[in-house]
């Protein structure tokens, strides 16, 4: 029998394994806001610090088996966070699976992660890590970053909170917010765009759904690929479009991208 199951056997470690699928599955996103993070990550950390204190003092008993032991945890969680996606319910479907999976990474990143950082536990970056590596090994497409609470709360201060696609996308260039290309985008909002009949419902959708689109971008570390592919393949010609009289070209460029990064990002149809 291998070190592994003699491990799994042990009624204390069984019982923290049980509690590890509760601090994901069941949990909303609704206090990921500006306003209500801080206080809620603390809430969440409270909650479980218990079952990670348990967990360090189970592999202080066994320090020459912890990393076993946190992969084991690992992979207990996430085994119980796929039986939970792949469990039958009334809506099903690859989108539904899609969002219920963001749902849950998004769980890990902006609320487990960050929690059991903070704890300052000694296995606690060793287990978001393995927690990460795991993860990989079963999306290797969905990768994250590992990130603390007080870089997510600065991400709303400075990244996301009211921070939109075309910003980021400059920022992420190097322009500076009152450069050329940014002043372009916003005298083409504040005019043509706002006088479109769906001009004033486009652009209250994209103040929704641009500072959640940029957060994933980020946290997913997916900027060094995405911004530069924006640029090239949207924002640019959209610019020329603005610079040349073609405002409408624009319009119908800038809308099919906010509908396909709303289908990668959101899971949504982008229609309102």
């Amino acid at each position: 029998m291998t070190g592994e199951a003699r491990m799994d056997r042990d009624p204390e470690f069984q019982e923290i394994l049980s509690l590890l699928p509760g601090t994901v599955l069941g949990r909303g996103m609704e206090q990921f806001t500006k306003s209500e993070y801080r206080s809620s990550l603390a809430a969440y950390t409270d909650e479980n610090r218990g079952i990670f204190e348990r967990m360090q003092r189970f592999c202080a008993r066994y320090p020459q088996r912890t990393d076993e032991a946190l992969r084991l945890a690992c992979r207990t969680l996430l085994d119980a966070v796929a039986a939970d996606l792949d469990a039958p319910r009334k809506k099903q479907g690859l989108n539904e699976r899609a969002l219920r999976l963001d749902a849950c990474k998004m769980v890990i990143v902006t609320y487990l992660t960050p929690a059991v950082l903070e704890m300052g536990l000694e296995i606690g970056e060793p287990f978001v890590r393995a927690l990460r590596e795991e993860w990989l090994s079963r999306c290797p497409r969905q990768s994250y970053e590992l990130v603390t609470g007080e870089m997510i709360a600065q991400g709303f201060e400075k990244k996301w909170y009211q921070c939109y696609i075309t910003q980021a996308v400059c920022t992420y260039l190097g322009r500076c917010d009152d450069c050329r290309e940014l002043t372009a985008f916003r005298r083409f909002r504040d005019t043509y765009l706002s006088a479109c009949p769906d001009g004033p419902a486009l652009i209250d959708e994209y103040y929704r759904d641009a500072p959640k689109i940029v957060a994933r971008i980020e946290l997913w570390g997916l900027s060094g690929s995405v911004y530069p592919q924006l640029w090239e393949q949207d924002l640019l010609p959209c610019l020329r479009a603005i610079e040349a009289g073609r405002p409408e070209e624009c319009k119908m460029r800038y809308e099919r991208m906010t509908r396909r990064l709303q289908r990668r990002f959101l899971h949504r149809s982008g229609k309102s």
